[in-house]
């Protein structure tokens, strides 16, 4: 859990978005002013893989608790999306797409992360994310459904 805390923190710090615009002066000239401005965290609190969770036996309550906790601890804007409102998220400079260890994921919610990535939008995964879909089976034996996205595969 403090690797993914020093990961997240790590990632926020370094996407701080700067943003710029030319303006001209009294004088006509061109110039360059630059602001920074904090990512927005979008947090998928995901009732598939709550339900998953559950029927291993862990404590999916205490694990996304404890990121929010985190985020509110370190001033870290963040909103909070389920499954279904995944769909609906559209991309921009400033958010940050987190699924924490989203083992269970739907077809749907599936092509709307790789919209939303295609589209321009940031993400960051943790762990078994994609592993399965909504009936908690993996969809393809030691795959992920966002590989392509990841641009990593899982090994053994």
């Amino acid at each position: 859990m403090k690797k993914f805390f020093l990961t997240i923190t790590t990632l926020i710090i370094s996407t701080t978005i700067m943003l710029s615009a030319t303006t001209k002066t009294s004088t006509g000239k061109k110039q360059k002013r630059v602001s920074l401005t904090q990512p927005e965290v979008i947090l998928l609190d995901s009732k598939i893989t709550k339900e998953w969770y559950i029927s291993l036996g862990w404590d999916y309550d205490f694990y996304i608790n404890n990121i929010k906790n985190f985020l509110t601890k370190e001033k870290i804007k963040f909103t909070i999306i389920s499954d279904e409102q995944l769909e609906n998220l559209s991309p921009s400079a400033n958010k940050i797409l987190v699924l924490p260890n989203t083992r269970g994921m739907a077809k749907k919610s599936v092509e709307s992360v790789k919209k939303y990535v295609l589209s321009g939008g940031k993400l960051f995964a943790t762990y078994q994310t994609s592993i399965g879909d909504e009936k908690y089976q993996k969809v393809v034996p030691n795959r992920f459904q966002l590989e392509d996205i990841f641009g990593a595969k899982w090994l053994r």
